[in-house]
């Protein structure tokens, strides 16, 4: 331990004597990663950026059915097996999530028409966490336009209204139902109440005539389980899954609407920036080691009397293999200490000039803690490597041949 001690040692001292030199490599290594190390971060800023804001937004994974089909339980079970498929969920016709709603305090409150009920269940995207947004006894979910129209919040108490023609007249059925949660606009910006599939199936049921014990009412038709349904939400696991579903549906003969198209986009520009940074790298990288490389083989050159008088002194040649390496392993630890220094100050006025980018405020330029370490890792390596060649010309050298040059 003495002895590596020592060669440390000695590496520092003979770097502080070639100060100008080392200098001079100390700034090659940050000219190189700084740059790298920005360009990473702006590309990881912007280009990742961009997918994981899509990431966030649920509706950028769903697929949106066009029309009306004949659904059945192994129609959902095979979608459900789907390993692209995240949530899904049966839905009925349009026509049949029409609700009306009201306050239920003043029988004379405010009331909406058209608003649209929406299946959901554990599990939906909407609620970020997979928590429930709706209960079976009568616990929805709002839209914000929804809860700003009713003057309603998370807990207040409202009445449902369903109505249906039935031989020439309206027939009407009034639900307590309660607001569990209010969801963002972001995420809804329609009149829209999230329910239970057994609310909305009942409603279908009792607009199609049947008669619904859950309401209390009769019908032309004895109650029976819905077994099809005519559509359903869908939701991708990732952003990659959105295409290859889209194309199990359409197989199918299923038609569906989606946001592949931006994805794509958003995935090739990540693919792309990622392979000309890949290409940057490597050639900055060979560059760095070929300029390393130079120097540290015209190092040696000119120390070759005093790397001999070593030997000569009794220094083995197994230590002196070390004195490059040594010098590299310095050189590397203050070239990445300096390079981050640079970057930590390059990326700052950037992130100041550009500001918070993408709906949740991120940083134009940044680097995960992963990222950053793995950049140190190679900051620490890339000089090292270099010096493993050079060192092997030191062990070469004859002494008494390097002493008679003298």
């Amino acid at each position: 331990m003495n002895r590596l001690f020592e060669i440390v040692r000695l590496a520092w001292a003979d770097m502080r004597h070639d100060a100008l030199v080392s200098l001079c490599q100390l700034i090659l290594v940050m000219a190189v990663a700084a740059p790298l190390l920005l360009l990473f971060a702006l590309k990881n800023g912007v280009a990742t950026g961009l997918i994981e804001e899509l990431e966030r937004d649920p509706e950028t994974l769903r697929l949106r059915p066009v029309g009306s089909y004949r659904l059945g339980p192994d129609f959902f079970a095979a979608l459900a097996g789907r390993p692209q498929a995240g949530f899904l969920i049966p839905a009925t016709r349009p026509i049949a999530a029409q609700i009306y709603l009201r306050g239920a305090e003043d029988a004379r409150g405010a009331v909406l028409a058209d608003a649209q009920m929406i299946p959901t269940a554990p599990g939906d995207p909407l609620t970020g966490s997979g928590a429930a947004l709706v209960d079976a006894a009568g616990g929805i979910a709002l839209s914000a336009k929804a809860a700003r129209e009713l003057n309603a919040a998370e807990g207040d108490r409202l009445i449902g209204r369903i109505e249906r023609s039935r031989e020439g007249r309206v027939e009407a059925v009034e639900l307590p139902l309660s607001v569990r949660r209010v969801l963002p606009e972001r995420l809804d910006g329609g009149v829209t109440a999230y329910v239970d599939l057994g609310l909305l199936a009942a409603s279908e049921r009792y607009r199609d005539g049947f008669a619904v014990p859950a309401f209390a009412a009769d019908g032309d038709r004895a109650w029976e389980e819905m077994r099809e349904f005519a559509s359903f939400r869908l939701y991708a696991r990732e952003l990659g899954d959105v295409a290859p579903l889209a194309e199990h549906l359409r197989a199918q003969g299923i038609e569906v609407r989606t946001e592949a198209a931006q994805i794509e986009a958003v995935l090739a520009l990540d693919r792309n920036l990622d392979a000309v940074l890949a290409m940057l790298g490597a050639i900055a990288g060979l560059g760095l080691l070929g300029a390393l490389l130079a120097g540290m083989v015209a190092g040696i050159e000119r120390k070759r009397r005093a790397l001999a008088a070593l030997a000569l002194l009794g220094c083995e040649r197994g230590w002196l293999f070390l004195f490059p390496v040594a010098q590299a392993a310095l050189l590397a630890a203050a070239g990445t200490i300096a390079s981050f220094a640079l970057f930590a100050a390059a990326a700052a006025l950037v992130n100041r000039y550009f500001g918070p980018t993408g709906a949740a405020g991120l940083e134009a330029a940044r680097l995960a803690p992963a990222q950053l370490a793995a950049a140190a890792a190679l900051g620490l390596l890339v000089p090292v490597l270099p010096a493993f060649a050079a060192a092997r010309m030191v062990v070469r050298i004859e002494p008494a041949e390097a002493l008679r040059e003298s």
